[in-house]
C-alpha cells in the first residue's frame, strides 16, 4: 500500500479495516496507534487513532507532516486482554510526503 500526502497537510481521513480469516475483528476497547519512520533521519512519528464500530481511523497533524521523505508504516493494535498486533502484518505502508510548494503556514495564491 501506498499513501501520499504534501507537507504540512492535515485534511486527510485515513481509515482502516482489520479482518481475520474474513471476518472483521472486534475491536472494543482496544487501543490503537500509528506509526511511521522516516527512512532516511529514522525519525519515528506516532498518532493515536480513533475506533468506532471497529474501524480504525485518523487525520494527520501538522507535527507528523512536517519532515517530506519517504516512511514506512504500520498500526499497532492493543487489546484489553493485554495481547498485541501490529499491521499490516507481511509488509510496511509506504508513505510518500512531498515538499510543498509555499512555506508551511503560508496562504496560497490563488490566480485568475
Amino acid at each position: 500500500m501506498l499513501m501520499k500526502i504534501t507537507q504540512g497537510d492535515t485534511y486527510t481521513t485515513v481509515t482502516c479495516k482489520v479482518y481475520k480469516n474474513g471476518t472483521l475483528c472486534d475491536l472494543t476497547n482496544a487501543y490503537v496507534k500509528f506509526y511511521m519512520r522516516n527512512k532516511t533521519s529514522n525519525n519515528v512519528y506516532s498518532i493515536v487513532c480513533t475506533v468506532s464500530n471497529n474501524v480504525i481511523s485518523f487525520i494527520w497533524n501538522h507535527l507528523t507532516t512536517v519532515e517530506p521523505g519517504v516512511y514506512i508504516a504500520n498500526y499497532y493494535i492493543y487489546f484489553p486482554s493485554g495481547d498485541a498486533i501490529s499491521i499490516p502484518n507481511e509488509r510496511y505502508i509506504d508513505i510518500v510526503i512531498k515538499e510543498a510548494i509555499t512555506p508551511l503556514g503560508a496562504s496560497a495564491l490563488i490566480l485568475a
